[in-house]
């Protein structure tokens, strides 16, 4: 009896050791804390990267005639990727302020599918009834909730609306930064992460 009233005793004062050092529970809380601002400086700097590059794009659509060159290899692209047959028929959305530059674009994209196809290229019609969403305001493009702006570009969909190829510089730039992850943390950190 004296032994095991003794061993309890001696459980009860470790115990009670523990939890009277508060450093004991405040080092794995303060490590885990510093852990937590590292990951969140480092997520900030890895979105600086996409406003950064939002910003650039943002640039590039300002100079109309690249931005139209921009636009017919976009339209041809989404042709491609539709493989969409020569006597059928791709709509075309952009956003409003777009129309004309696409209106251009258009004959000139579906000459370089078919030079690249080797096949006849579908007529490809503007859907004027369902744009793009406008650009955001100036000073608010990195506010503006995902889906809601549009920077450029084309979303090109098959007869029937089947088939989708959103080629909006919004996501051209959401797919580079997706696939490039690895290549930027590495760039940034030093290390892959």
């Amino acid at each position: 009896r004296d032994l095991r009233a003794d061993g309890a005793q001696r459980l009860c004062h470790r115990g009670r050791q523990r939890l009277c050092q508060p450093h004991h529970r405040a080092q794995p809380k303060a490590h885990n804390d510093s852990r937590l601002r590292l990951l969140a400086a480092r997520e900030e700097a890895m979105q600086e990267v996409v406003r950064d590059a939002r910003a650039r794009v943002r640039e590039r659509v300002k100079d109309r005639s690249a931005y139209t060159s921009l636009l017919q290899a976009l339209l041809a692209q989404a042709l491609a990727q539709l493989e969409e047959p020569a006597d059928g028929t791709a709509l075309v959305r952009c956003r409003a302020s777009d129309a004309d530059a696409v209106k251009a674009a258009l004959e000139p994209a579906r000459q370089a599918y078919a030079a690249a196809a080797g096949a006849g290229a579908p007529k490809l019609v503007i859907d004027a009834a369902n744009p793009l969403p406008p650009a955001a305001a100036p000073g608010l493009e990195d506010d503006s909730p995902e889906g809601t702006t549009c920077a450029g570009g084309v979303s090109v969909a098959s007869t029937g609306g089947r088939v989708v190829c959103c080629n909006t510089l919004d996501a051209r730039v959401r797919i580079a930064y997706e696939a490039l992850l690895p290549s930027i943390r590495s760039a940034l950190f030093g290390v892959a992460i």
